[in-house]
């Protein structure tokens, strides 16, 4: 086991990370220099009130938005070397993210906006039942599919529940990604070409773009772009089981050692291959019409886990800094399309809007089980030792999980908003939403080698056994949403708005559900279930807002939010049966209280906003007390209460500056107490009154430094000075192994563009600091390494930021 903590840098700078970090420097000395007067630099961070948003379905700045709306321009994305929405987010004040890397990384949201997410940071592997506490828009379709960031017009992050417009899934709040359409006026393009060094990786990564805007008349266009990205990784497995002929793991020849054959090491598995791509045609026959045609596309391998191991193998042999004691190789891979076709027609007294969807997304993940099992089934029945009596002490033990996720929808939406004009009195927005979906998940654990190893025994019945899988389940989910909504408001002065949202929906889901196993059962179902789950309700919203003068407005909101019930892929009758009650699960809501100030004043745009967020009928996904199934339950409430500050300025005329601040105080205001396990009476308690909702840090900060100057010739350099804090944040809500606290964290970014022309050069370093910047973990005591049953690896992990990175881009316009 070698450990590389002391040598991180080094091996870095041997690659060219110094070069790249004397340019940062170089670029913090720059700061602090008189420069000369420039004009921003092209894709320069845009003050606050110059970002065009569609939050409230029409086109209006973010200063005139009366609720708390954060806006990123493509521009600033680009300038900041900004290329993941880990990435992104992270710049935007009361949000943090549970960053698990690129594996899986389109599964599960990550992001917590005001402290909504009750569930453990752990959590990644497998897909849940519940749907996000987020809603995600790409453009007018929402769906939430992590793409790369590539050729975006902005991103609005809408903080809060925002149910009325957006519906169900957004009850922490909405993030819209906008892009760039195509433009009937002129040819463009660009070509970038990024090459970066990571610590500890085994070679460079790289990326290429190609954008290209291409006018075919004066009425039609078409843009695209093509991206693809290799990083090879920087997480070491030194455990790996060495398969034997058959393919395998190899049996123990008596005691095994750290250094028998048994064993084997790979440096960087974490590796990443993503191809993405982006078509859009417009066509715009006459002034009032206008189609846009979008299509996105990406398709993720990636080799391992952005995880380490903190502690020893079953030797006692520590693992190092970038170590993985899983003794498998544990890939991702997915793929998801978005179509969608925008109409708009502009009625001259409002806009007609329609938006019609349709998305695939899909994947796979395969997950070392072994250290899990290990410490699950000696406290399971009797039934379940076969793991200890035939397997573990005759093959090196290995518990293998198969995930799948599958999702696809067709979505419509219409909407009729009028168009804003000087002296109106009424301001409106009405619409129609229908969503048909299906969802799948499944999961398959194996016991690679079982069926030989058992049939090798004295006692053996070769009727008993079918095969190496132990146990499966299957869900398939279809979700239909149809819902009316709208929003008034009544400008009751030419200082004083008031604004009513409603939205009443009915949505059904039906969940089918197969539950069985193979080992010892002869390929038993244990359970099919098919369920039926309905509701319909409204949600309102009412929003008040005063213009204090042409730059500066007050507010105040109540708003709810939403999202949709279901049922879970247990058995509730068989062998391994649960009690009833974990099969479905009720809705849950929240109900945001809200007031603010936000506006302009002596050369600083400012949004400052304090909140209460009331959260009913708290859904949670945990594990079944009984067999351990995955399930969602409802906990009674929880509360999240804070105040979010984001301001922005200039020092000087070529040095701006921005700072962001969020207080969050999230937590459970009951016990979260479900059913008991058949195998004793006490209640399963899923959390208790008072504790810290995991992922949520009660303070973050955000921070950046841009700086212009003109070095002759016409040549432009941009410095800048990126940084995120965050406090530290708890790992889960439910009492036991799992619920540890992580560690406060702050990540820096340096870079420094020279622009000439059509010409730009950046020079970026990323977590500067090589900061650890965990944000979610399996622990020891849950999945650690298990002696007693011949166990020598170690399923302990802990998510870990991207150590630093340091690059190059190169790119031209035309």
């Amino acid at each position: 086991m070698v450990s590389v903590g002391s040598d991180v840098w080094a091996v870095a700078l041997q690659r060219g990370c110094r070069a790249l970090l004397l340019g940062g420097a170089s670029s913090l000395a720059l700061l602090g220099t008189q420069a000369k007067a420039a004009a921003p630099a092209a894709g320069a961070v845009a003050s606050t009130e110059e970002i065009v948003v569609t939050a409230r379905r029409r086109a209006e700045t973010v200063l005139k938005v009366p609720y708390n709306i954060s806006a990123v321009s493509g521009g600033a994305i680009e300038s900041k070397s900004l290329t993941t929405p880990n990435e992104l987010l992270r710049t935007v004040p009361g949000v943090s993210v549970v960053d698990r890397g690129p594996r899986n990384a389109g599964q599960l949201d990550g992001a917590r906006i005001r402290g909504i997410n009750v569930d453990s940071a752990a959590l990644g592997d497998y897909p849940v039942s519940s749907v996000s506490p987020l809603s995600t828009y790409i453009n007018d379709t929402p769906v939430f599919a992590n793409f790369l960031l590539k050729d975006l017009d902005r991103v609005e992050v809408l903080r809060g529940p925002q149910a009325t417009l957006y519906g169900s899934g957004s009850l922490g709040g909405t993030v819209r990604y906008i892009q760039n359409e195509p433009d009937v006026n002129r040819f463009s393009g660009k070509v970038t070409s990024t090459q970066s060094y990571t610590a500890n990786s085994d070679g460079a990564g790289w990326s290429g773009d190609l954008t290209l805007n291409v006018p075919l008349s004066s009425t039609l266009a078409v843009r695209g772009t093509v991206s693809r990205v290799y990083d090879p990784g920087f997480i070491d497995y030194p455990n790996l089981y060495k398969p034997g002929a058959d393919g395998l793991q190899q049996t123990l020849n008596g005691a095994s050692a750290p250094t028998a054959s048994d064993y084997y090491r790979q440096n960087s598995v974490n590796d990443q291959r993503t191809w993405y791509g982006h078509g859009a045609l417009l066509w715009r026959p006459t002034d009032a019409l206008k189609l846009v045609f979008n299509y996105n596309y990406q398709d993720d391998h990636v080799g391992g886990r952005q995880a380490i191991t903190e502690g020893t193998n079953g030797f006692g042999t520590p693992y190092g800094r970038y170590e993985n004691g899983a003794v498998i190789k544990e890939p991702s891979a997915r793929e998801v399309n978005v179509e969608s076709l925008e109409a708009t027609y502009d009625l001259g007294f409002a806009t007609l809007t329609s938006s019609t969807s349709y998305y695939d997304h899909r994947g796979e993940s395969i997950t070392d089980n072994t250290g899990f099992y290990g410490h699950l089934l000696p406290t399971l029945p009797v039934g379940f030792l076969y793991y200890f009596t035939y397997y573990a002490p005759n093959r090196l033990p290995l518990t293998t999980f198969v995930n799948t996720y599958s999702e696809r929808a067709v979505v419509e939406e219409a909407r009729l908003a009028s168009n804003s004009k000087p002296g109106a009195l009424f301001d409106y927005v009405i619409g129609f939403y229908y969503e048909d979906q299906d969802r799948g998940a499944g999961s398959r654990n194996y016991l690679p080698g079982f069926e030989e190893t058992y049939l090798q025994t004295p006692e053996a019945d070769p009727t008993f056994v079918s095969g190496d899988r132990s146990f499966f389940y299957q869900r398939a989910d279809r979700f239909r949403d149809v819902a009316g909504f709208g929003e008034l408001t009544w400008h009751v002065s030419q200082k004083f708005d008031v604004t009513g949202g409603l939205r009443y929906f009915s949505d059904k889901s039906d969940v089918n559900a197969t539950i069985g196993g193979a080992v010892l059962t002869r390929n038993n179902i244990y359970a099919t279930n098919a369920t039926h789950v309905s509701e319909d309700k409204p949600l309102g919203k009412v929003n008040l807002s005063y213009r204090l003068d042409d730059d500066n407005l007050a507010y105040a909101t109540v708003a709810q939010g939403y999202r949709r019930g279901g049922s879970n892929a247990i058995p509730i009758t068989g062998p391994q049966k649960e009690d009833a009650s974990y099969l479905n699960y009720t809705s849950d809501s929240t109900v945001n209280y809200e007031i603010g100030v936000k506006g302009r004043t002596h050369g600083i745009t400012y949004s400052l906003a304090a909140f209460y967020i009331d959260w009913s009928d708290v859904q949670v996904n945990i594990q079944t007390p009984t067999f351990g199934y995955y399930a969602v339950v409802n906990g009674k409430s929880a509360a999240s209460r804070g105040v979010e500050a984001e301001l922005s300025g200039k020092f000087t005329p070529s040095l701006a500056w921005t700072l962001g601040y969020a207080y969050t105080d999230a937590s459970l205001t009951s016990d979260i107490i479900t059913a008991h396990s058949q195998f004793n009476d006490t209640p399963y308690v899923a959390g208790l009154k008072g504790t810290m909702l995991p992922g949520v840090p009660e303070h973050t900060l955000n921070v950046s430094l841009n700086q212009t100057q003109m070095l002759g010739a016409g040549i432009r350099m941009t410095n800048r000075v990126v940084g995120y804090y965050q406090s530290s944040t708890r790992n889960g809500v439910t009492p036991g192994s799992q619920n540890v606290g992580l560690d406060p964290f702050s990540l820096w970014t340096l870079s420094s563009t020279l622009q000439w022309r059509s010409y730009e050069a950046t020079l970026f370093v990323k977590n500067l600091f090589n900061a650890k910047a965990a944000t979610g973990e399996f622990t020891q005591a849950f999945s650690g390494s298990d002696v007693a049953a011949n166990f020598y690896g170690n399923d302990a992990r802990t998510q870990i930021a991207t150590p630093t990175t340091a690059g190059l881009t190169l790119s031209y316009r035309f």
